[in-house]
């Protein structure tokens, strides 16, 4: 159940990110976007693990750090 809780909140967060980034800022640095990213890991391990991992993608989101391609890890 917490599961899906999360996962719909992340949903309802990527509706209004597209509107957040025309007027405020230009997106995500990595692709996939830190939501997708978060989504995917949590499917792919599970809501603890897949959190975690997500934590770390989005520590690295910074000035200095070029960014690009970072696939959820297998």
């Amino acid at each position: 159940m917490s599961y899906l809780l999360v996962l719909f909140f992340v949903t309802i967060w990527q509706k209004t990110r597209s509107f957040r980034e025309l007027f405020l800022f230009a997106g995500c640095r990595f692709y996939p976007s830190c939501s997708d990213y978060f989504i995917q890991s949590v499917k792919k391990h599970g809501l603890t693990s897949g959190s975690i991992f997500s934590l770390q993608r989005i520590c690295k989101c910074h000035p200095f750090c070029e960014g690009g391609i970072d696939e959820v890890h297998p």
